[in-house]
């Protein structure tokens, strides 16, 4: 908005035309407010992150559950898993975690499909009373949290939540992207 202002300012039209420029400009800016946000730029970022993940999902790494069971590729083995990846500090992914329980509700006896709600953690110390009590929480997805989360968002190529990876029966990554204000 400063920048456009300067730019008129400079430009050598009369008063008139410099207001009609900047309520054009204004009008055009308040739809790009809303389009143009975090939206605009996940999809964008998204888009760029889905071709690059590795063949088939990268488990170089472990979940561990909230009962202490680790996932592996053989426990996830001829399952379609869906992996919402979130944070504390995410409250885009708090929003979220309803809709993907209500999913994961649905198939809740289907067991060949499985619902995992994967938590990166930045700061160990911090972060775990709030995994524990987060995790605590009735839900019909697994709560997981990532060892080695900087390993994880490297290999999946993300940088910002919420994060969602499908992997097909087969161990491929058939998604791998961000979520955007989208019902599951």
């Amino acid at each position: 908005a400063i920048l456009s202002v300067l730019l008129i300012e400079a430009l050598n039209i009369s008063l008139k035309t410099r207001y009609l420029l900047l309520v054009f400009l204004m009008l055009f800016s308040i739809p790009l407010v809303f389009v143009g946000s975090a939206n605009l730029f996940t999809y964008l970022v998204a888009n760029e992150y889905h071709s690059k993940v590795e063949q088939p999902f990268p488990f170089s790494y472990a979940f561990v559950t909230e009962d202490g069971d680790t996932l592996t590729d053989v426990s996830l083995k001829d399952k379609n898993v869906a992996i919402f990846f979130w944070s504390s500090h995410c409250g885009s992914c708090h929003k979220e975690l309803p809709h993907f329980s209500e999913l994961a509700s649905k198939y809740e006896d289907d067991t060949t499909k499985m619902f995992i709600a994967a938590f990166i953690s930045f700061d160990e110390a911090s972060d775990s009373a709030f995994y524990a009590s987060e995790a605590s929480r009735e839900s019909a997805f697994t709560w997981a949290k990532a060892l080695d989360s900087k390993q994880v968002m490297q290999d999946l190529g993300f940088n910002a939540f919420p994060h969602v990876t499908y992997i097909n029966k087969k161990g491929e990554v058939v998604y791998n992207g961000f979520l955007s204000n989208r019902l599951w």
